[in-house]
This record gives structure tokens, C-alpha cells and sequence, in this order.
């Protein structure tokens, strides 16, 4: 019986991965900052809830474009994605850049940006609920330049998320309008300033306690020290009572 259940779950938790996920694109040129006149699938109202893969790609291209000729995925008015899109690169081999924007994305496991290696230097998801983003989010993409996660839910940054990036070669790094932080920077020095506050500010791989925390700390204490002194004092009055 247990036998049973463990291959059930295994064939469910593989049906369940490789669910069909068709991208709606409409194949166009952009004006895109940093990137100019680019090639692009731009995506709407593109839903995935679980478990979910691009499995296949829908939609006209320009005359003599292919999937080959898409340099950008922008995925927009998507409030029903909830997980970051995967297997992307396997229909658009030399894309360097990725948008979401208004997603219902809150977690970021890190290993999202993985697929595209170094050819990615692009990356935004904005308008969206996003609460935490890990450390190594951009450990295998260490040519990315332009950086948006504005208007999120962010409270916690990995301290060294920018890390694998080069602070020389940084052109836009965007945190404005989030929970922790509320900052933009696209000069070398002021890059500089937005990655200490990022670690002064938004914590994630331990650091100082924010003030909230430590009044939620000791409204706690406080609490638990006024029980004990009811308790005791009961204790007492019982004792009292009996002798």
C-alpha cells in the first residue's frame, strides 16, 4: 500500500510539472530602454497557478522572423501568474531579456533566471507581489545591467543578490515603491548607495533588527511578564486560602 501511494504521488507530482502552458505572443518590434529597436513576444493575461512550463508557443510572426529573432519576452497584465514562467529559452534561444508586469508572483526561489546564462542582461518584474528575493537569484546571469523590481512587497533582499553583477557595468538598478526600500539608481555611485541600503534595509541573511520587530518583541515580553505575575498572584491568594 505504501508502495502504491509513493508511485502515485510521483506520477501526480510529474503530471502535475508537465501540465500544458501555451504562450500567447505578439510577435513585434520595441523601443526598449538600454536595448533599442529589439524583436519581442509580448504575452497578456498569461496564466499559470502551479507546476506550470511553457510547453508551446502561439501566435504570427513578422514576415521572415522566427523564434530565433525574439531578443525579448514581455509578459503584461497577468494577474492570474502566480509562478515564474520556465523552459522559455527552448523556444526563444537567444533572448537576452525578460518583463513581468502586474503578475500575482509573490516567492522567488532563485533558481528562475537559471535557463538564460550569461546572454540575459535584462531583467524586470514590476507591478507584482513579490516579497523576498534570495541571494542567488542572479548568480547564473552575471551580465544582467538593467534591474527592475519596482512597485512589489518586498521586505527582504539577499545581501549579496547584486553580487555576481558588475557594479561597473550596472546601468539600472530599480527598487522604488516596495515595502523596505523605495529607491532607483542608474549611476555608478549612487548604485553604490542603493546595494548598502539594500542590506542596511532589507535584511535577509541575518542583520539589525528593525525597530518594529524589537516593539513587537517587547509588547510580547511585557505580556508574558503580566501573566506571570497574575498567575503568581492567584498562586499566592489559593495558598491563602488553604493554610
Amino acid at each position: 500500500m505504501q508502495k502504491f501511494c509513493l508511485y502515485f504521488l510521483i506520477v501526480f507530482s510529474v503530471i502535475e510539472f508537465a501540465r500544458p502552458f501555451a504562450l500567447h505572443c505578439q510577435f513585434g518590434v520595441n523601443d526598449l530602454r538600454n536595448l533599442g529597436s529589439v524583436y519581442r513576444c509580448l504575452a497578456n493575461n498569461v496564466v499559470a497557478s502551479s507546476g506550470n512550463a511553457v510547453t508551446s508557443v502561439v501566435g504570427t510572426h513578422q514576415t521572415e522572423r522566427t523564434h530565433d529573432d525574439v531578443k525579448v519576452l514581455l509578459i503584461q497584465n497577468s494577474h492570474d501568474l502566480r509562478i515564474f514562467p520556465r523552459n522559455v529559452r527552448i523556444f526563444f534561444p537567444n533572448i537576452i531579456g525578460i518583463s513581468l508586469t502586474q503578475t500575482s508572483i509573490k516567492t522567488l526561489n532563485g533558481d528562475e533566471l537559471n535557463e538564460y546564462g550569461a546572454q540575459l542582461i535584462w531583467f524586470g518584474i514590476v507591478l507584482s507581489h513579490v516579497v523576498e528575493v534570495p541571494s542567488n537569484f542572479f548568480l547564473h546571469t552575471p551580465n544582467v545591467v538593467n534591474v527592475w523590481f519596482s512597485n512589489n512587497q518586498i521586505e527582504r533582499v539577499g545581501n549579496d543578490l547584486l553580487t555576481p553583477l558588475n557594479k561597473n557595468e550596472l546601468k539600472i538598478v530599480d527598487f522604488i515603491l516596495n515595502r523596505c526600500i523605495n529607491n532607483f539608481a542608474e549611476t555608478i555611485p549612487n548604485i553604490v548607495a542603493l546595494i548598502d541600503d539594500l542590506r542596511r534595509l532589507c535584511p535577509l541573511d541575518g542583520g539589525i533588527t528593525t525597530t518594529t520587530e524589537n516593539s513587537s518583541n517587547f509588547i510580547g515580553n511585557y505580556k508574558n511578564l503580566n501573566i506571570l505575575i497574575f498567575l503568581f498572584g492567584i498562586r499566592k491568594f489559593l495558598k491563602s486560602q488553604m493554610f
